[in-house]
């Protein structure tokens, strides 16, 4: 190829002020200059222009296509060398030029010296890819006269027979030992597989007879097939991950390693596929875990979790976490406990402190988990019941950790507490009934006594009957105000002779509705296959308490009341003569706390499922959410939808499974106005639950259901509110039994925390996008504050050359070497941490390099420098890079006319004394004769 003497040079740039300076200097080192300011001019410019040899081009060019893929438009007409020019050194930016063929990237304001020497070196690799293309094309030619010469070869074709049986034997041995291999493995040529093992097959969905022959780029997805590709090219040997793809379209994580082989007498790449699928599953539900467990830990209701470390004889307290329960529960901060472990341990009552003390001791004993409730005494003097339970475990060096969790079970303690108080009230009721009864006994006894004498004790009988009635009066009266329900029968046919005031308080029924049990049981058990179920049991406690002689033993049972409602009884017989005393105690409220204990214990159950659930997406966690309501209410169907309070509007989220099995709406909405739905929208319009467990039946908010819907039996809405806006409602529907006070209480529980996770994922995406944001609009204004620098310094440049006064064009130079310097500050500026201050050993060496750079002599002159590390104010530094630019200017111009082989050193050392600070600039001939020694710089001259 011929190369031309003067070169013809296509500039792209934008910016009219730099492309005018750069032209302007690059005609003066003998090149012929064309310009263009936008990627579209460009094109059309060096389409129609053959005579172009080489292209300048700028990455960002306004509008329009930018410099990367104008490139690439022009590269397709033909090839020429091309250089990318631009201020951008961000990682992102150059890895767009990358995929193009160019011979150079050149920051700008490198210089007139580095530039030239990038364009002479594009040029060099041009023509040296021009010349290996010509020795291709020889290669090839010989490569022919090579094939006439295969005739030569025919006469060893016994021999490679013979040898080809030994290759094949030893392929067969090859296959065994990769067919065992855990993993896929491949030998490819240039990508094309030439053997694969039976793993390859496994993990690609491929049969073998597919992959052989298979470009193997093709199990790579298009996301990771250029960096594989790259590898490839490098002969990269160290184990790197992909993401690769099966035959089905499924992308999943890889790990591949490679090795250049010898294979049938030429150089191959055996791989190794790695699924490594599992493994990346484990890690990021490890990370969701540790999430999750701090989420939920923060939002335990009445409770707190933590870990304290107690040294390894267990006698030292130091607690490692506490979530943020703890000051809910003892009036403490975390932060408190943490300096001062003893601010939670002083909280305890004295002697449930020793108790815990002891029990303590016995589970480091046997390293086995501890339960235990105890008292403590809250700042306020309050004294609240816990429930602790916590297990030992030794690290690797023997240092002993709890792992605990602390609830508030105050109400739990105080119903327990209620029970007890009321079946003392009873064993003191029955023990008052028992004395009463000996006393009637005895008294009996007298008046048969007295019978005897009826005639002549008249007034004896009188006084015995007397005391008769009051001793009636006094079991009567005892009766009256137990707290107990007191049913007296007598006879086979057991007729009610009296019930008390408790009996008529508690069921509503008085002796007028019962005159005989025959008359009470169908009233209090209306369902006949509980009633004869517990009559068949009472029968077997009678019958067992007659066989050992000992009391009947009490039976709960649930009774229905007069007005409807139930009420769980634990009723005692006891006879005495003739008379039956049944005896009811109410345990309606026990049971009843019990249930909500329960539905507690559910709830949390749930939130914790939900808080563990492994997902990312606001939609499927609402989803799940969904799912763990109906089960907590045992319901059959549901949904959520979001509600606009400023437009009225309702959006569908979550429809349950079961809904859309059975739904058969033909025209299924998912946006609703307020003003057009019915009951359910109620409990919008009345912000407050909606709850009716008899569908069928009138209701004035009802606008009926649209054909095909789902029937429904009962029904529960609530609404969902944030910051005392309704944010959503939750519906659920058709549980078997009647819907609740506690349904509400506990779905309010559940949605209330469940929305506060939601609101914080909407914080950490809103959070995330911002920060995108302003990382995006920080680069772009360093670079037009990057751009407008160079534009000023480009301008005076222009101006300086086009003066025919010496004095004015040395200010215009001299004002540009400062300008240059703060460009240099600004860029290490930027790029570091600290905008106040800066290293100077990282700021003068690249404004040294910078201004050097502009003078041709540059190459003849050696420069030492000896800058020690320290911190300077950057007001300082910009000071000190325009007294170094001066000096610098002035050597390069007048110390070394006529002279060559010449030495710049720089030194500077970090004095005990910042002020005055002081630089060594020696500049020093081919002879060594000194030219200038030293400068001293006060901080006032600064």
């Amino acid at each position: 190829m011929i190369e031309k003497s003067k070169k013809t040079i296509l500039l792209v740039e934008d910016e009219a002020i730099i492309a005018v300076a750069q032209k302007v200097t690059l005609e003066k080192y003998g090149y012929n200059i064309i310009t263009a300011n936008s990627g579209e001019m460009a094109v059309e410019v060096f389409k129609d222009n053959s005579a172009i040899d080489l292209v300048l081009m700028d990455i960002d060019l306004g509008e329009g296509i930018d410099g990367t893929e104008a490139a690439g438009v022009m590269l397709g007409f033909r090839d020429v060398p091309l250089v990318f020019l631009s201020s951008h050194t961000e990682p992102a930016v150059v890895e767009k030029t990358e995929n193009i063929t160019s011979y150079g990237y050149v920051v700008k304001n490198s210089g007139i010296t580095v530039l030239d020497a990038s364009i002479k070196m594009a040029f060099k690799l041009y023509y040296a890819h021009y010349n290996i293309q010509a020795q291709k094309a020889e290669m090839e030619a010989l490569y022919e006269e090579m094939e006439a010469s295969n005739e030569e070869l025919e006469a060893l074709n016994e021999e490679l027979v013979r040898t080809g049986k030994e290759i094949m034997e030893s392929e067969e041995r090859f296959k065994a030992l990769h067919n065992a291999s855990f993993g896929g493995i491949t030998i490819h040529d240039k990508g094309i597989i030439l053997e694969c093992n039976q793993g390859l097959s496994d993990i690609t969905g491929y049969s073998y007879d597919e992959l052989i022959g298979m470009n193997g780029l093709l199990l790579i997805s298009e996301k990771t097939r250029q960096m594989v590709m790259d590898n490839i090219s490098a002969g990269y040997e160290k184990p790197y991950e992909a993401l690769g793809v099966r035959k089905n379209g499924e992308e999943y994580p890889l790990r591949l390693e490679a090795r250049n082989v010898p294979y049938k007498g030429k150089m191959v790449r055996t791989v190794e596929f790695r699924d490594i699928t599992e493994i990346k599953l484990a890690e990021e539900s490890l990370i969701e875990r540790q999430n999750q467990l701090a989420i939920l830990s923060d939002n335990l209701p009445g409770g707190f979790v933590y870990q304290v470390n107690t040294g390894k004889d267990g006698t030292d307290r130091k607690f490692t976490y506490i979530s943020s329960g703890i000051e809910r529960l003892h009036g403490v901060t975390a932060d408190e406990v943490m300096k001062d472990p003893m601010a939670l341990y002083r909280q305890f009552v004295e002697e449930d402190r020793v108790k815990l003390a002891e029990h303590e001791a016995e589970a480091i004993l046997n390293m086995s988990r501890f339960v235990d409730q105890a008292r403590i005494r809250k700042p306020s003097g309050e004294i609240i019941w816990v429930y602790i339970t916590s297990a030992p475990r030794r690290l690797a060096d023997n240092t002993l950790v709890w792992d605990g969790i602390e609830i508030d079970i105050t109400d739990r303690k105080l119903a327990e507490d209620e029970i007890k108080t009321k079946n003392d009230q009873l064993k003191i009721a029955m023990e008052e009934m028992e004395a009463a009864n000996e006393e009637l006994t005895a008294a009996m006894e007298e008046l048969d006594a007295a019978n005897e004498e009826l005639i002549a004790t008249t007034e004896d009988l009188q006084t015995k009957e007397l005391a008769l009635r009051e001793s009636e009066k006094k079991f009567k009266a005892i009766i009256d105000t137990i707290p107990v329900a007191i049913h007296l029968t007598t006879g086979v046919e057991q007729v009610t002779q009296y019930v008390n005031p408790t009996m008529v308080k508690l069921f509503g029924y008085t002796m007028e509705d019962i005159p005989s049990v025959a008359e009470w049981w169908p009233l209090a058990y209306p369902d006949e296959d509980y009633r004869r179920r517990i009559s068949e049991e009472w029968n077997d406690r009678v019958i067992h308490a007659i066989e050992t002689q000992t009391p009947i033993e009490p039976m709960e049972v649930v009774v229905n009341c007069k007005d409807g409602s139930k009420k769980n009884i634990s009723w005692g017989y006891i006879t005495l003569g003739d008379k039956n005393y049944s005896c009811g105690l109410d345990l309606t409220d026990r049971i009843k706390a019990e249930e909500e204990i329960k539905l507690d214990e559910a709830r949390l159950e749930s939130l914790l499922s939900i808080n563990q659930h492994s997902t990312d997406n606001i939609q499927d966690l609402l989803d799940y959410t969904l799912a763990e309501a109906i089960k907590l209410t045992e319901s059959k169907i549901g949904y959520i939808y979001f509600y606009d309070e400023d437009r009225e509007e309702f959006a569908l989220n979550t429809w349950s499974k079961e809904v859309m099995a059975q739904c058969a709406v033909v025209e299924k909405k998912t946006i609703y106005q307020l003003s057009k739905t019915g009951l359910w929208g109620e409990a919008v319009r009345q912000r407050r639950p909606i709850m009716v467990n008899d569908f069928e039946a009138s209701n004035i908010y009802k606008k009926g259901l649209p054909d095909g819907h789902n029937p429904l039996k009962r029904y529960l809405t609530i609404p969902v509110i944030s910051n005392e806006r309704i944010v959503a409602v939750v519906g659920v529907a058709n549980k078997e039994t009647d819907y609740n006070e506690s349904d509400i209480r506990q779905l309010n529980l559940m949605m209330d925390a469940v929305w506060k996770i939601v609101q914080r994922k909407q914080s950490e995406d809103e959070v995330l996008n911002l920060l995108s944001e302003k990382e995006l609009l920080l680069k772009e204004v360093h670079h037009r504050i990057k751009n407008n620098m160079s534009t000023i310094s480009n301008l005076l440049r222009i101006q300086g050359e086009d003066q025919d006064n010496p004095e004015i064009k040395k200010l215009l130079f001299d004002a540009e070497g400062r300008v240059l310097s703060m460009m240099v500050l600004y860029d290490k500026l930027y790029r570091s941490a600290d905008f106040e201050k800066m290293s100077i050993a990282d700021y003068l060496p690249a404004l040294v390099d910078e201004i050097l750079a502009n003078f041709p002599e540059r190459m003849s002159v050696t420069i030492e420098k000896q800058i020690d590390d320290f911190i300077l104010d950057v007001k300082i530094l910009q000071s000190l890079g325009v007294i170094i630019n001066e000096l610098l200017t002035n050597i390069m111009k007048y110390a070394f006319s006529g002279r060559s082989n010449c030495k710049i050193t720089i030194s500077q050392t970090l004095p005990e004394i910042m002020f005055p600070l002081l630089f060594r600039i020696m500049v020093k001939d081919c002879l060594n004769l000194l030219i200038m020694k030293s400068l001293q710089v006060s901080a006032c001259s600064l």
